[in-house]
């Protein structure tokens, strides 16, 4: 009896240790990648450069990738696993083009979750694609893994030859051109930010309100469909203070 009940508190003992390590034990080896300045590539082209794994150390940690799109229309398919235990960071994968915007995302993936983000993208050109936590406030260290689709969306650098036109293939779409990079300038992304900060300020408060009545619902329905409320409006606050974020930095 004395013999089982060590070993639990034994146990107990070593998941604690485990879910509070230091990001630096866990490692990721294709840091520094925190921006898309220094975002990690080219991948996605050929089998070794399809799938990764990484950790998400810190609650500011952002693993960055790049990739090349060939000319014309191509569909890019990302499926992102998130391999942590419970208790770990729920995190988010985003798209974004050679500017900057986000093209797409796949939001709140869960330990033992999975997410993917599905796009037909223009080329020549070049994308970015985000791995973040969702989160601030949980254990750190999530560990994730995505995959990248079909190869033959992807090459190795845009100097590389463009596969022969074939009639069912869909013309390319003009707005995204390369591999000319178009930089916005400092008053866009300030006017973004500013209205990206305006806009996460009011759902913050939004949100707020619907958590403080839901505590004081009465009854389990009102209370349910207030949380639901709640989660609506948290997530649009979540969703407009990265992007503040990232406008703020190129301001």
């Amino acid at each position: 009896m004395n013999h089982h009940f060590l070993r639990r508190i034994c146990t107990a003992v070593v998941v604690a240790a485990l879910l509070f390590l230091p990001a630096s034990v866990f490692g990721d080896s294709y840091e520094p990648n925190n921006t898309l300045d220094t975002a990690y590539g080219p991948i996605g082209y050929n089998s070794l450069t399809s799938e990764f794994s990484g950790v998400v150390e810190t609650g500011t940690d952002y693993d960055a990738f790049y990739f090349y799109v060939p000319k014309g229309s191509h569909p890019v398919n990302f499926n992102i696993s998130n391999t942590s235990g419970a208790g770990r960071y729920l995190i988010d994968g985003w798209l974004f083009n050679e500017d900057g915007k986000e093209l797409g995302a796949a939001w709140d993936i869960e330990p033992g979750g999975v997410g993917s983000i599905a796009l037909t993208l223009s080329g020549p050109s070049r994308y970015y694609f985000d791995i973040e936590p969702s989160y601030q406030d949980i254990v750190p260290g999530s560990t994730y893994t995505f995959t990248t689709s079909p190869q033959s969306s992807f090459v190795k650098s845009l100097a590389s030859p463009s596969r022969p036109p074939t009639s069912s293939s869909p013309a390319p779409t003009p707005q995204l051109i390369g591999p000319v990079i178009v930089t916005p300038t400092k008053n866009s992304n300030c006017k973004k930010a500013k209205s990206y900060k305006k806009k996460y300020k009011r759902y913050r408060k939004i949100y707020k309100r619907y958590s403080k009545k839901a505590k004081k619902a009465r009854t389990t329905k009102s209370k349910r469909k207030l949380k639901r409320t709640e989660r609506k409006y948290r997530k649009r606050y979540k969703q407009y203070k990265k992007k503040y974020k990232r406008a703020k930095k190129r301001c």
